[in-house]
């Protein structure tokens, strides 16, 4: 199809809008962050407002879990590790308790108004043939603590524990 001069020159107006609009979806410059906001190690010192060592109720199993020790340590290039100690009991027909750790690891994602989101591979609690599963966790800053929370399915599963970690060490 040959397009007349007119036409041509319409087309072209079409084209440089839309490509003007595809830059107005870029994130406003207050979404971008310094990940050296929040960098350094936090150790864990309280779970729902509780010492280490309460017992926090799952909502998806007949279970409680009472993180015990561990911490967050978010690097200056956005890396984080998560790695807490946790004691478990099981009630019902089959009881049982126990001890395990939770190991998660990954990048700060984006920052949405005072709260990191992180992003990246955690353990897995349904699945038994996979490993790792995909994790989001919110980290808010508080001075020199910092409050971690589950998000999506496993803010659910976990029952939606509000970790206090802190205070921040270099």
């Amino acid at each position: 199809m040959i397009l007349s001069g007119k036409s041509a020159i319409m087309l072209s107006v079409v084209l440089i809008a839309a490509g003007c609009a595809d830059n107005a979806t870029e994130p406003p410059e207050e979404e971008y962050f310094d990940p050296a906001e929040v960098a350094g190690v936090y150790a864990i010192s309280e779970v729902d407002g509780h010492p280490l060592g309460w017992y926090h109720h799952l909502a998806a199993v007949d279970c409680q879990a009472a993180f015990i020790d561990g911490q967050l340590d978010i690097g200056e290039n956005g890396q984080y590790i998560i790695d807490l100690d946790y004691n478990f009991r099981c009630i019902g027909t089959d009881s049982f308790d126990g001890s395990d750790r939770f190991y998660a690891h990954g990048s700060i994602r984006y920052k949405e108004g005072e709260v990191f989101v992180l992003q990246g591979l955690g353990p897995n609690f349904v699945d038994p043939d996979r490993v790792w599963d995909n994790w989001t966790f919110e980290v808010q800053p508080n001075g020199d603590f910092v409050t971690l929370r589950f998000a999506g399915f496993y803010r659910e599963y976990w029952a939606d524990p509000v970790i206090t970690l802190g205070p921040r060490q270099p």
